[in-house]
C-alpha cells in the first residue's frame, strides 16, 4: 500500500502526508470532492471504483519547494497521459531554514484536517505515533519595538485590559507589575505604525481572539466608559 502521498502544483511540493489506510471505498463520484468531480467532468472521466485513504499532513521541509521529473505540469495527476505512475520524484532541498509563520499554518491545516476526521481514526494514528516530535530549523522575522511606545500603553493601561476592561489576570514574576500584552491594532507585519496610538493593552485572553478569533477591535476609551 501507498505510504506517503506527495501533492504537486506548478512544479511545487504543495503537502506531503501519510498514509494510515483506506477509511472507506465507493465510487469517485460518491468519495470524490466537488472540485475533483468537476474536473474529472471537465476531462471526460467516468465514474470509476475509488478509495478514500486516512492521511495525515506532515510538516516536510520539501513543502514549497521546486521538485523535478514532473515534466512542468501545472496540476497533480495520479497517473502519466501513458498509464505509467510517477515512482521517484526529486526534490531540491533547502539551504535555508523555514520561515516560522508557514509551520504555523501547516500545524493549524493538520488540525482542522483531524478534526474533521473520526475519533476512530485519529485513535488508530496514536497508537503509531511517534511519541517525540520531529525538529527542523525555522527562520523568524522579529520587529525591534519601541520600549518607550509599550511603557506608555502599559501606564494607560493601569493593570486593566484595554479591550474587555477585566483585571490584569496575574502579576509578573519580574517585577510584581500586572501582565498585560501590548497588541497594534494594525499589525505591524501589515504596516502598521510603532506608535502608541496604534497600540493597546490587553490581557492574553484577548491578544489570542484578536489574532485567532473575531476582533474585538474596540476604542480602549471607549471600552471601560
Amino acid at each position: 500500500m501507498i505510504k506517503i502521498v506527495v501533492v504537486i502544483v506548478s512544479d511545487k511540493v504543495w503537502g506531503v502526508y501519510r498514509v494510515y489506510g483506506v477509511e472507506r471505498e465507493g465510487s469517485t463520484y460518491e468519495l470524490a470532492s466537488v472540485a475533483h468531480r468537476s474536473f474529472d467532468i471537465e476531462r471526460g472521466a467516468y465514474e470509476r471504483p475509488a478509495k478514500l485513504f486516512d492521511m495525515e499532513l506532515i510538516h516536510s521541509q520539501a513543502i514549497g519547494l521546486s521538485v523535478t521529473g514532473w515534466e512542468g505540469k501545472s496540476r497533480t495527476p495520479v497517473q502519466r497521459s501513458d498509464g505509467g505512475f510517477f515512482r521517484q520524484i526529486t526534490v531540491d532541498l533547502p539551504t535555508e531554514p523555514f520561515e516560522e509563520p508557514t509551520l504555523r499554518l501547516l500545524q493549524e491545516e493538520a488540525v482542522a484536517t483531524s478534526l474533521k476526521g473520526s475519533s476512530d481514526a485519529r485513535r488508530k494514528r496514536l497508537m503509531t505515533a511517534p511519541k517525540l516530535p520531529p525538529q527542523i530549523q525555522t527562520l523568524s522575522t522579529v520587529f525591534i519595538r519601541n520600549p518607550d511606545v509599550i511603557s506608555e500603553v502599559l501606564i494607560r493601561a493601569s493593570g486593566t485590559c484595554e479591550l474587555c476592561a477585566s483585571s490584569a489576570p496575574f502579576k509578573r514574576k519580574s517585577d510584581d507589575t500586572p501582565y498585560l500584552e501590548v497588541h497594534h491594532r494594525v499589525k505591524l507585519a501589515d504596516g502598521g505604525k510603532d506608535t502608541v496610538e496604534n497600540a493597546m493593552a490587553v490581557c492574553p485572553n484577548c491578544h489570542r481572539r484578536e489574532h485567532y478569533g473575531y476582533p474585538r477591535s474596540a476604542d480602549p476609551t471607549k471600552t471601560k466608559g
